[in-house]
């Protein structure tokens, strides 16, 4: 038998008291002889020592304090405390322009084009937007969070799209990127994985009118059975990480035969242990695999 142990699932006080999604993994941990204590990342004043482990959840406030949030998981290192997953990785992963580092292994992603902050020029706006190939184009900041800031214009919509991308590139880096319209009418398919193993899916739907499928917009979400060509596809894409990753959550639009990656989630996605009744456990046993285990490695 292993000693207990105490794991910090951290979040921010957004929700101080973590989703209920994610309490759902706390009593089969404790059975497992793991007990889990509530982390407020940005809450001063935490003796952050105490801890066998840190395990991101909810810390859905990092889009509107990024410098402060990264500097606090850089704070961790000097920890020597295990952290799921790996502060670097959870680094890379904060920025949507890590996208563009998965299609130069081979993903596929809707077209993309990645503008530095205080780097839109109006008078460029076509340059940007011929690598585009739809008739709608899509603008967020690189790091956001439940579609904040996200727009939808047509391309001829020029004086518009310069309008927002003005002002969202006057204090954040920008993406533009291809729409795909199929989200709109079948919806963004989630894949979860735990240690790198495909867990369980659903199917995450927008309401009518609305590209955004986020609960925050209206959304729906029901369980999913992916098929084969789509398991493969979030299984490739999980592939191209050499990092060891308790979790992580792969999005994905269908579009004919074609599949293409929305995103790849790794921070702190939501798991939907709610959708999968054998999920919660699942979860408790990755956890208990990682912190009784020599050969996986976080930090």
């Amino acid at each position: 038998m292993f000693p207990r142990k105490k794991v910090a699932f951290v979040t921010s006080e957004a929700d101080p008291n973590l989703i209920p999604d994610d309490r759902m993994a706390i009593a089969p941990l404790e059975k497992l002889g793991i007990d889990v204590e509530v982390l407020v990342w940005d809450r001063p004043g935490q003796d952050l020592g105490s801890y066998d482990a840190f395990i991101f959840r909810s810390c859905w406030n990092y889009h509107r304090k990024h410098s402060e949030f990264v500097t606090w998981l850089n704070g961790l290192r000097s920890l020597h405390i295990p952290v799921f997953n790996p502060v670097e990785t959870n680094i890379w992963n904060l920025s949507k322009k890590y996208l563009l580092d998965l299609e130069s292994c081979g993903i596929v992603i809707p077209e993309t084009v990645f503008l530095p902050g205080h780097s839109f020029k109006e008078d460029h706006l076509e340059h940007y937007l011929e690598s585009i190939p739809s008739e709608k184009v899509v603008i967020k900041p690189a790091v956001s969070l439940n579609g904040e800031d996200t727009y939808l214009f047509e391309r001829t919509e020029s004086t518009a799209i310069k309008s927002k991308c003005s002002e969202i590139n006057s204090t954040r880096d920008l993406l533009l990127q291809q729409f795909i319209p199929e989200i709109q009418t079948e919806g963004e398919i989630s894949l979860i994985y735990f240690n790198k193993q495909y867990c369980h899916a659903i199917r995450k739907t927008a309401k009518k009118g609305e590209f955004r499928i986020h609960e925050e917009h209206g959304g729906t979400r029901v369980a999913y059975l992916p098929d084969a060509a789509e398991l493969h596809f979030a299984n490739s894409v999980v592939d191209t990480i050499t990092e060891d990753l308790l979790f992580c959550r792969v999005d994905i639009v269908k579009s004919g035969s074609k599949i293409y990656l929305i995103e790849l989630e790794i921070l702190d996605p939501m798991l939907f242990l709610g959708m999968d009744p054998k999920a919660p456990q699942r979860f408790a046993n990755a956890i208990d695999e990682v912190l009784n285990s020599d050969g996986l490695i976080f930090m």
